[in-house]
């Protein structure tokens, strides 16, 4: 059986793994790969993952390129080897965008885990979503989508149109998001159990909620839209 996320088949690209680490693993199996396709043919990138860290760092060209960093965890290296012959990622381009998926096997005493690298120009908008693992995003410049159930995210936009969007969601790990100190935005900022904070801004902040754990308001005229939502972990929001 195999766990799936998304469906297509264009370049088959990367892998990972779903569940929880097998107890007393000992050996560890890892391969590395990189794969390319060119920006001018992509609006727009999704990419899901179950159990790994997602990076997104300018690219230094007009192409897109994605590194992937597979690593298999087990009690023997036999176990660790041909694992990583049993994950898989499916990319598919359609109208535009470009969507990468993992698929895995069902979790057994082995523990499969993959690390992305993706480097993009900063105007393509993200969508990106994990299920174990950090999220962290540098220097973009366009709508970004992220979330992740145990993790954290980090995210530095070097600008946001004024009609832009950026929602950044965990579930268990912290937050925080650093924006041009005189983009006008509205923001809500919130954590179940921690604390959330706004600082840093040139323009003045108007809050219509302003507690511990909880900020809902206004930079200057507020026009962008900004999300950071944890349930457990503390949720900044700062200008640069």
């Amino acid at each position: 059986m195999e766990c799936r996320i998304g469906l297509g088949l264009l370049c088959t690209a990367l892998l990972v793994g779903c569940g929880r680490a097998p107890e007393n693993a000992e050996s560890v199996a890892k391969a590395e790969e990189s794969y390319a396709w060119g920006a001018r043919i992509v609006d727009a990138i999704d990419i899901e993952t179950l159990n790994g860290n997602i990076r997104v760092v300018p690219a230094r060209d007009d192409s897109i390129r994605l590194d992937v960093e597979r690593k298999v965890r087990a009690p023997s290296a036999t176990l660790a080897e041909s694992g990583l012959e049993r994950v898989r990622v499916e990319s598919e381009l359609t109208d535009r965008t470009l969507s990468i998926a993992s698929i895995t096997p069902v979790m057994d005493e082995r523990e499969f885990i993959v690390n992305l690298t993706l480097h993009a120009p900063g105007s393509i908008p993200l969508d990106l979503e994990s299920n174990n693992g950090n999220i962290s995003v540098t220097e973009h410049a366009a709508d970004i989508s992220a979330s992740t159930t145990n993790g954290n995210i980090h995210c530095v936009l070097a600008s946001l149109d004024l009609d832009g969007m950026l929602d950044l969601r965990t579930t268990n790990g912290n937050i925080d998001a650093a924006l041009p100190a005189d983009l006008p935005a509205s923001f809500t900022v919130s954590t179940a159990n921690g604390n959330a904070a706004v600082s840093g801004f040139a323009a003045d902040v108007s809050y219509s909620v302003d507690e511990r754990n909880r900020k809902r308001g206004t930079i200057g005229p507020g026009e962008a839209m900004v999300t950071l939502k944890s349930t457990n972990g503390n949720v900044s929001l700062k200008g640069r």
